[in-house]
């Protein structure tokens, strides 16, 4: 893969993440929404969100760790690269 393509692939990535933090974020403003319209809020009554922000949150993780490892990546082929 040239550093071109590499580079393409990261911007892609960064994309995506952007993406999964504002379903994440989204989910996040659903979830003080139904919070706000109660008297006194509690945990349970945000449960039915909190599957949501726990997948969100895994996707998240997910991808920050791919787009780590690609970075890493692109980094040792630079530096194989330079010095040689």
């Amino acid at each position: 893969m040239d550093v071109s393509t590499h580079v393409s692939i990261l911007s892609l990535n960064c994309t995506y993440l952007c993406k999964l933090l504002d379903m994440l974020r989204i989910q996040l403003v659903m979830l003080e929404q139904a919070l706000a319209e109660q008297v006194q809020p509690t945990y349970a009554q945000g449960a039915p969100h909190m599957e949501e922000l726990v997948n969100w949150s895994q996707q998240i993780v997910l991808e920050i760790t791919r787009l780590h490892a690609r970075i890493e990546e692109l980094a040792a082929k630079s530096k194989t690269e330079s010095d040689t």
